[in-house]
């Protein structure tokens, strides 16, 4: 291809009109990227701070996942949180109320790498946490279900968000017990409990992403854009 064809290529690729169900399937893609990303990034990253940490910085495992940001792994943590915390602003949520709490969920993801613990705003960094994962939870217990009108398998995704966002909630309240109750009677408070709980309930926010990712994916709302089923117009509405 010469140097011409490939720049009319490209100009007609730029400024051709798109069908609607390309541009239906470009809307499906990138949000199915965007909850992609979120799996990938919150599973990753406790299992980054430790073993990265371990390994090129021969840091050993901190009391809590917050704790790195006092080590080598600052960057690390305040980057994964600020990536989380965008990702969940920009995804705009099936109902207005599950918008709002993303919203939330992700200014305190960001807040609570901008009040670190071991610090004299370490009260804040607590309570962003946990409004971080109470927010997560009431979407994953109870909004979810703006996405499973017909689907074959709605009860079981049912059943799966409502024990998920029952973990989410649940799991920052035993955090808190074992920073308050266990890690304080271990020799200079240094017990790696909290760490492993947040580990799990940051990797079940991550499993809410994965299967919200894999429901979507097989109902309507994705059939749609590939062709496999057809959108209805509305009717015009008539002028009062």
């Amino acid at each position: 291809m010469t140097i011409k064809e490939s720049i009319q290529s490209f100009w007609h690729e730029t400024t051709r009109r798109y069908k609607p169900t390309e541009l239906q399937e470009h809307i499906s893609k990138t949000y199915r990227g965007m909850r992609r990303a979120t799996v990938i990034f919150a599973c990753s990253w406790p299992l980054i701070l430790w073993l990265y940490g371990l390994f090129v910085f021969n840091i050993e495992l901190q009391g809590s996942m917050s704790a790195y940001y006092h080590t080598p792994m600052r960057n690390w943590f305040v980057g994964v949180c600020f990536i989380l915390g965008v990702l969940l602003w920009v995804y705009r949520g099936f109902g207005r109320l599950e918008n709002w709490l993303l919203n939330v969920a992700g200014v305190c993801a960001v807040l609570v790498a901008l009040f670190p613990t071991g610090t004299t705003y370490a009260k804040f960094h607590g309570l962003f946490a946990i409004i971080f994962f109470s927010c997560c939870a009431f979407v994953c217990a109870v909004e979810s279900r703006h996405t499973l009108a017909g689907h074959p398998h709605a009860k079981r995704y049912r059943t799966i968000y409502i024990a998920l966002g029952i973990l989410m909630f649940v799991l920052p309240i035993t955090a808190w017990v074992v920073s308050v109750w266990i890690n304080a009677s271990q020799p200079g408070g240094r017990g790696t409990w909290l760490f492993w709980v947040e580990l799990f309930a940051v990797e079940v926010f991550a499993t809410y992403w994965f299967v919200k990712t894999c429901e979507i994916g097989s109902h309507d709302i994705d059939l749609a854009t590939k062709g496999k089923i057809s959108f209805v117009p509305a009717a015009p509405q008539s002028a009062h």
